[in-house]
């Protein structure tokens, strides 16, 4: 994600909105021999986004005729029950003849379909790479020992909750990575009366209703999404945090913002009127690189130094 285009802001050429940050986790594990069993790791429910990288080599394999006995790779634990196996393995093609030649499989793929190379892969005992990526559903599968080819395609009926690593054979893992992505709502949860309490005049500063002053900005680096009105509420979870809710004003992606949505949050810091910024921009990407905000007297700065900009805002 290119940062500098995406302050209040917006990316100018962005046709996709999301409507939730992601919150990614990633678990690794180290070296190690897997000898016919499982390495297990439980991503949880609510997974997007998936990434699985292993590589590894199996000990002992040898050319013979047809398929080899040994093989390893990733299963995939659904949601309902059922399970999907990408699966590495070895062959030959016509072993004994002249014409034979040595080649590692990918299996699991979309429509029962097996992947065959010859190039780019270890198709002996060497080490050889498996990647997995899935956005929600859909995934793509590669494979290859210092270079990577695409495999093929893989298609889900149920979100992925747990993945295992599989051996069948004596596997000396190298690496592994589980990345998941678990998208977190920016719904600030508070109703119709709630917002309409919130904004009462009076209330102590940086508590209440802003609006969109004026700003000044690079716009090589940034546009402005909107001339936002904003309201500020103390944070549930966090004591002496406050959360910044999008109010009204939005002119990109106008018909994604609702009333009551977070639209940042305010961290103190020693400094009286001054505090960390979390913000997030017309698509719904957090911005929060060295980000900042100030309130003086009847005025809400919030500061992009990165993104030569900064917005404010007035009672």
């Amino acid at each position: 994600m290119n940062k500098l285009s995406a302050l209040i802001l917006v990316f100018v050429t962005s046709c996709f909105v999301s409507v939730a940050e992601t919150r990614v986790a990633r678990r690794w594990y180290d070296s190690q021999i897997v000898d016919n069993g499982t390495l297990d790791c439980v991503v949880g429910a609510g997974v997007s986004r998936l990434t699985v990288e292993a590589r590894a080599a199996m000990h002992g394999v040898k050319e013979s005729k047809g398929v080899s006995p040994q093989s390893w790779g990733i299963e995939l634990v659904m949601a309902d029950g059922t399970s999907c196996d990408i699966t590495v393995g070895w062959g030959n093609t016509m072993f004994g003849d002249f014409t034979d030649e040595r080649y590692l499989s990918v299996s699991g793929l979309d429509e029962k379909s097996v992947a065959r190379f010859t190039k780019n892969v270890n198709t002996h005992d060497g080490f050889n790479t498996l990647i997995v990526e899935f956005s929600d559903l859909a995934g793509c599968v590669y494979v290859g020992d210092d270079f990577l080819n695409y495999a093929g395609n893989v298609t889900l009926q149920s979100p992925v909750v747990e993945v295992k690593l599989i051996s069948h054979g004596k596997l000396e893992l190298q690496s592994m990575c589980v990345e998941s992505g678990t998208p977190v709502s920016l719904d600030s949860g508070l109703d119709d009366e709630a917002l309409a309490e919130a904004s009462r005049p009076g209330q102590t500063a940086p508590l209440g209703v802003w609006h969109y002053f004026d700003r000044d900005n690079d716009a090589s680096y940034a546009q402005p999404g909107g001339d936002y009105d904003l309201l500020v509420v103390n944070d549930p979870e966090c004591d002496g945090c406050f959360l910044i809710l999008y109010f009204d004003g939005a002119r990109v992606n106008a018909s994604q913002w609702h009333r009551g949505m977070i639209k940042g949050v305010l961290t103190p810091t020693p400094f009286k009127g001054r505090y960390e910024l979390k913000w997030y921009d017309a698509g719904m990407e957090p911005v929060d690189d060295e980000c900042h905000a100030s309130v003086d007297d009847n005025i809400l700065t919030v500061h992009f130094p990165l993104h030569h900009s900064q917005l404010r805002y007035c009672r």
